[in-house]
This record gives structure tokens, sequence and C-alpha cells, in this order.
């Protein structure tokens, strides 16, 4: 690819106005697929580690603006889901849909680990920030029925840019 930064611009401003939309039609407290988590583990899934974890840095941080999560929580998971899944990338077939939905599932799943724990160290002395058993079983469905889709768009997407992505 000849331009990999402006790739990763218009891809977080594509995925972050997306969210931003897709909060403002849907009421946030409901239960919804995590879609930058699944982008984020998509593009790591393609081998692009420095793009994952760029953009999940990102977009993380642009989350927990709006989050209800301590700041910087989501940053460091989604930056670190990006890494892990791009360096894992050579081992799996992203193109597969079992690859994809064991990914996600298991992206979805360490992801809430990852975030619990967090709470868990920094809030000591108060109750940690805890979604529900069952709004995290609802996430991870729709993750899990999410994740072919978003593969795919992105997938798109990347080959509509000329050359290979040097991330």
């Amino acid at each position: 690819m000849k331009y990999p930064i402006l790739f990763g611009i218009i891809t977080f401003i594509i995925g972050w106005l997306a969210q931003i939309i897709y909060i403002f039609l849907t009421d946030p407290i409901q239960t919804s697929p995590h879609w930058l988590l699944i982008a984020v583990l998509a593009i790591g899934s393609m081998g692009r580690t420095n793009m994952a974890q760029t953009l999940g840095f990102f977009w993380g941080l642009c989350l927990d603006i709006y989050g209800a999560s301590l700041f910087g929580t989501q940053a460091l998971l989604l930056a670190a889901a990006g890494y892990i899944t791009g360096k894992l990338s050579r081992h799996l077939d992203a193109n597969k849909l079992v690859a994809q939905e064991i990914l996600v599932l298991t992206g979805t799943i360490i992801f809430f680990i990852g975030l619990y724990q967090i709470e868990l160290i920094f809030r000591w002395p108060q109750k940690p920030h805890y979604p529900g058993f069952t709004k995290i079983i609802l996430e991870i469905i729709l993750n899990a029925i999410a994740a072919p889709v978003l593969f795919w768009g992105l997938s798109l997407w990347k080959g509509l840019w000329p050359g290979r992505i040097r991330y």
C-alpha cells in the first residue's frame, strides 16, 4: 500500500463515525455488539499488527471518553487485542468462518475478563463496575453474529487500497 497512514486515518474515522451513529440510533444501555473490538480483531487477523493496535488504542481512547469504565481501560485492552491477534495471525486462517468465530468469542471473553480485572484493581475499596453475566453472554453472542459481516467488510475495504499494507 502506498499510503498506510491515510488508510489508518480513514479507517479510524469511518469506524468511529459508525460507532457514534450506532450509539445515536440505539439505546446505549442495551446490549450490542462491540463493533470496534471486532474490527481490531479482524485487522489484526489480516497480519496488520501495528495498524490493529494503533486503531485499537485510539478507538479505545474515544470509547473511554464516552464510557463508564476507567479512563484508559478500553484503549489498553483494544490495543492489546490488536497486538496479540496480529502476532497470532500467522497461525490462523482469518478467511474461515470457524476461525473468525473462535477469534471473536475468545477475544470478547478475554476483553471482559481484562475489563473486570482492571476495574477490580483500580476501584478496590469500591465495588467494581460490572455489567452483569447476562449482558456479557448476550454481547458475546452478538459479537459472534456480527463477526463474519465485519471481517468480510474489512477485507473488502483493505482490497480497495492499491498494493499491500506494510504494517
